[in-house]
């Protein structure tokens, strides 16, 4: 028996033996082939939003920070004007962080 004869017979079982476990007694797929679909599935959508995501805002983000590299006073203005609001979060970020340190927690 030839070499490509001999590769082929084996490769046909080896398909069939995998086709075999894809499926149940039923003929529907088996829990394990659609649980890992799903999770394909779900990791090409969220990956697909995040690609969409990323191409929109990144121009945005790169052009912000050249306008604050270029002109200074831009992000000063900026920081005054939510100056209250950037105090609150930043007191509530380290109230957090006490609290974690204090409860033994390691972040």
């Amino acid at each position: 028996m030839k070499l490509y004869h001999r590769l082929f017979k084996s490769s046909s079982s080896t398909v069939a033996d995998f086709i075999y476990k894809l499926y149940d007694e039923n003929g529907n797929l088996s829990p394990y082939t659609r649980t890992a679909a799903r999770v394909l599935l779900g990791w090409f959508v969220i990956s697909s939003i995040w690609h969409v995501i990323v191409m929109l805002f990144a121009p945005a983000a790169v052009s912000a920070l050249a306008i604050f590299v270029i002109c200074p006073t831009t992000l000063e203005w900026l920081i005054n004007k939510s100056k209250p609001c950037v105090e609150d979060a930043v007191y509530t970020v380290m109230r957090k962080l006490e609290f974690s340190k204090a409860a033994g927690l390691d972040i």
